[in-house]
């Protein structure tokens, strides 16, 4: 399209609705301002650094995206190119004698070095802007594919934060959920005491135990989402489920 390109009137981008602000983007919790460049690092968390930074030497998406940024460069480059002067030079050196008449002269010349050069120079004159909207063609295609590798670390990064917090949230919940049910063998243990000597009755034994079973049964579902996460976060890092560490 080019610089020459108008926006429609009936375009939705020019309705008064949508040039207005978001919803909720004047109330204090909510910040217009863009995140850091290393957004993660505000969790302070050096175990997430590191799992991050090794999602995004493994990952095959970021090095096509890699890739594709380096090629939208070389053709950006290549396009310009086009409107710069090109110039040949070229030298042959030769050994013989020049005819003095080719230059006035009655007598005959001797042998000597000769040495023939020449320089060209062409330019393209862009009469029709066909280069110039190359260049802005290479431009867009640069700044997308530059978009694209962006948008894949933000993915990465996300995506790994993600896992990792709730390895972590289903590692936390575990380890109450085991101290919860360490408790509740106590409880057991000290009503049975209570029944074998007279204070209590048969029901109560069997409550006890009905809670803490029903306390166990909690325990293999937060196990499962805690392995899961850690497997998310061995795929994202391109380590075995055995290496990633433990949280």
């Amino acid at each position: 399209l080019g610089p020459d390109y108008q926006l429609p009137k009936e375009a939705v981008i020019q309705r008064d609705a949508a040039r207005a602000p978001l919803m909720g983007s004047s109330e204090t919790p909510f910040s217009a301002d863009p995140l850091p460049k290393d957004w993660w690092h505000l969790y302070q968390d050096p175990v997430l650094d590191k799992l991050i930074a090794k999602a995004f030497s493994a990952n095959a998406d970021l090095r096509v995206a890699a890739a594709n940024l380096a090629r939208a460069h070389a053709v950006l480059e290549e396009v310009e190119e086009k409107k710069r002067p090109e110039v040949e030079m070229g030298a042959a050196p030769l050994y013989g004698r020049i005819a003095g008449a080719s230059i006035g002269l009655p007598e005959q010349l001797p042998r000597t070095g000769i040495y023939e050069g020449d320089i060209k120079v062409a330019y393209q004159v862009d009469l029709w802007g066909r280069i110039r909207r190359a260049i802005e063609a290479a431009h867009a295609d640069q700044e997308a594919a530059q978009a694209a590798s962006d948008l894949a670390h933000v993915m990465v990064a996300a995506d790994t934060t993600r896992a990792y917090a709730q390895a972590c949230s289903a590692a936390y919940q575990l380890k109450v959920a085991q101290q919860s049910v360490a408790l509740q063998q106590q409880f057991v243990k000290l009503t049975a005491q209570r029944v074998q000597r007279g204070r209590g009755i048969a029901i109560d034994t069997s409550r006890a135990q009905a809670q803490l079973e029903l306390l166990r049964a909690n325990l293999p579902p937060l196990e499962a989402g805690r392995r899961t996460a850690l497997y998310r976060l061995a795929v994202l890092t391109g380590e075995a489920p055995s290496q990633v560490p433990a949280v």
